[in-house]
């Protein structure tokens, strides 16, 4: 699995809705709802059940979605040292020859 259907899966449970999930990222209901059914399939187990229309995390889901976080978090530390890092670099003066 990918970080972005990571993302996507957090922002579902945040939003508790799959419209809005979509809406706020520009995606279709049912492009999202694929996204959604992936993991479920992969994993054997409901990320999320409806209640009132509203999408709830599981059991299993909750600890699936906190690791998720974790991971978000990672790419998010690690793209930033990287662009740290290139940053240093382009301020690196070479003496002339």
């Amino acid at each position: 699995m990918d970080t972005i259907q990571l993302e996507q899966l957090v922002m579902i449970r945040q939003e508790k809705s799959l419209t809005r999930t979509a809406e706020k990222l520009y995606l279709s209901q049912p492009a999202l709802t694929q996204g959604l059914n992936r993991p479920e399939k992969e994993l054997s187990f409901p990320i999320f059940y409806r209640e009132e229309g509203n999408f709830h995390p599981t059991t299993e889901g909750a600890v699936y979605l906190e690791i998720a976080e974790k991971m978000i978090q990672i790419k998010a530390k690690t793209y930033k040292k990287i662009a740290d890092l290139n940053k240093k670099k382009s301020q690196i003066t070479y003496p002339s020859p």
